[in-house]
């Protein structure tokens, strides 16, 4: 049997979800899962963790209990079939990654080795915001910021969850998972309307890339990360946005200011006139892209509302002081692409392969909220985006049937590196699918000894090195120190084993170039195997 766990990094709970794909035979009628909930940093019980059997694809619970004092639970299972186990209680996260194939023997049965979920304790960090005059900032926003590979390009992308300033001026944001934040503060109204401040970075500057980076740790608390809002050199940018339909009746337009350093929320959003212009009070000197999209019906906290066929715009604008004349933004149609899905040597699509499959732009460049970015794909394996807002996009097929992998993109018949298309590409696109899993083997070692139970990642890996670890697979060895994943897409990997993941830092693009000397690169070709034996990583004393 094959075993897979997923993660869900919730507001203050963590979860396990093993996969079971059970063979038609090989699962008894009824039977019994044992094991226990343990703290991933000392190894305590946990008890009174929720343990659930759920029924897949429908999330039937078909089966609940709670671990006992000394953390362990026993969970009379479902007939046979494809279900999940998950182990969730407050103020614990699981910090593995996504679909993770557990290396742990049967698990039916009274003689099964019992399972053992591993949960982390989640942070805090708590402080007092104030603005210039001394008086509590009441409603800004305090957004912890990590740095991440998104879709294999470097980006600073706000993390969850976020917190208001109250009353006192004080803030608290929680159900943080260990590892690096910088810690950014918006103040009230920036994000729907003109700001007076300059949104500020802990420990008190207007460059994300000098602020100062925590390091958490599993259940610390941080206190006294404050900031003081202060008054900036800024000014007005006013603008004009043309080529506004006479159809549109009087909506307008909603313009986002975006910052070009990484940082993947606009700063700012304002709503054009009729005529299509609009301002912005007060900018800091910075660079910036400007992106309009209309016809906009209202702007509110929970985002922008559009109407129907939008349109966009997109102009860069550096702020360096009093402006004499304010950008130009033309606005234009929304791009298509059209493309077909087929099995890599064969000349007809195999429609088993895709049935109920999507195909997703997922943007690397600022994009307004409005644009339609998924197509279910048709039983012919042909599907159409439209509606796509200008700019870079990287292209991912989901619920692909079990035995399909993604292998190759082309665009009127060229290879696409790194998945990446324009969304004003021309030419065929098409999206080549094989019938033929890529596996890996090996054993894994620390201080010249296999190591049990430590967690190797796989992550995939772009022809010019960009590495992507939200889409890593990962396993954990066996009592003999060895791991096997079968079932991989074809492509370009990176591996590395860790004794234990106390923190979110795998997922930091930092963390991989720091220790690229101790990871290894691997190509699997479709149906193709691979034997990599490594080494325990070593921290890096900056990331100990």
């Amino acid at each position: 049997m094959i075993y897979r766990i997923v993660h869900d990094l919730g507001r203050g709970y963590a979860r396990y979800l093993f996969y079971l794909l059970c063979a038609a035979a090989g699962f008894p009628a009824h039977s019994a899962v044992i094991g226990s909930v343990v703290d991933s940093q000392g190894g305590q019980p946990i008890a009174h963790a929720a343990v659930r059997a759920i029924l897949l694809p429908g999330q039937e619970v078909v089966a609940e209990t709670f671990t006992n004092a000394d953390g362990k639970f026993r969970l009379e299972s479902a007939p046979s079939g494809s279900y999940a186990i998950s182990a969730s209680k407050d103020g614990y996260l699981n910090l593995l990654p996504g679909h993770l194939a557990y290396a742990a023997s049967a698990i039916a049965g009274e003689s099964a080795v019992p399972l053992q979920l591993e949960l982390t304790k989640s942070a805090v960090i708590a402080g007092n915001v104030i603005d210039g005059s001394g008086r509590p900032a009441i409603s800004a926003r305090v957004t912890p910021i990590v740095r991440r590979f998104v879709n294999g390009v470097v980006q600073f992308r706000p993390g969850t969850p976020s917190a208001l300033v109250d009353d006192q001026g004080n803030y608290r944001l929680y159900g943080l998972a260990p590892g690096r934040y910088v810690i950014g503060v918006t103040p009230s109204g920036a994000g729907q309307a003109a700001s007076v401040f300059l949104p500020a970075y802990f420990p008190g500057t207007s460059d994300m890339e000098k602020a100062e980076v925590i390091r958490l740790h599993a259940g610390e608390t941080r206190r006294s990360v404050d900031f003081i809002l202060s008054d900036t050199a800024s000014y007005p940018v006013s603008g004009q946005v043309t080529g506004m339909p006479v159809e549109w009746a009087g909506r307008g337009v909603a313009v986002s200011l975006f910052s070009t350093s990484g940082y993947t929320n606009p700063l700012m959003t304002v709503q054009g006139d009729k005529e299509g212009r609009f301002q912005f009070e007060s900018v800091p000197v910075g660079s910036y892209e400007l992106v309009a999209e209309g016809p906009v019906i209202a702007i509110g906290g929970l985002g922008s509302v559009f109407g129907a066929s939008p349109l966009f715009g997109r102009r860069h604008w550096d702020v360096t002081g009093p402006q004499t004349a304010g950008p130009e933004i033309a606005l234009h149609g929304g791009d298509s692409l059209n493309g077909q899905l087929a099995v890599a040597g064969q000349g007809e699509p195999n429609s088993s392969c895709y049935t109920g499959a999507h195909v997703t732009l997922e943007p690397l460049d600022p994009i307004p909220p409005g644009a339609t970015l998924t197509a279910a794909v048709s039983r012919a394996g042909t599907f159409e985006l439209r509606m796509i807002a200008p700019g870079r996009y990287r292209i991912s097929v989901g619920h692909l049937s079990s035995n399909c992998f993604l292998e190759e993109i082309q665009v009127g018949g060229q290879k696409v590196e790194n998945r990446i298309v324009r969304s004003d590409a021309s030419g065929q696109l098409t999206l080549l699918l094989t019938e033929h899993g890529s596996e890996v083997m090996g054993t894994v070692h620390d201080n010249n000894q296999p190591a049990a139970g430590a967690v190797v990642i796989l992550a995939p890996t772009g022809a010019s090195g960009t590495i992507r670890p939200e889409d890593a697979r990962a396993t954990v060895t066996s009592p003999d120190g060895r791991y096997h994943v079968t079932e991989l897409a074809p492509g370009r990997y990176q591996i590395l084993a860790l004794r234990q993941v106390k923190t979110a830092d795998y997922l930091n693009p930092a963390f991989w170039v720091d220790h690229k000397e101790q990871t290894m690169g691997i190509v699997l070709e479709a149906g193709g195997e691979a034997h990599a034996d490594i080494k325990v990583l070593q921290l890096k004393e900056d990331w100990q």
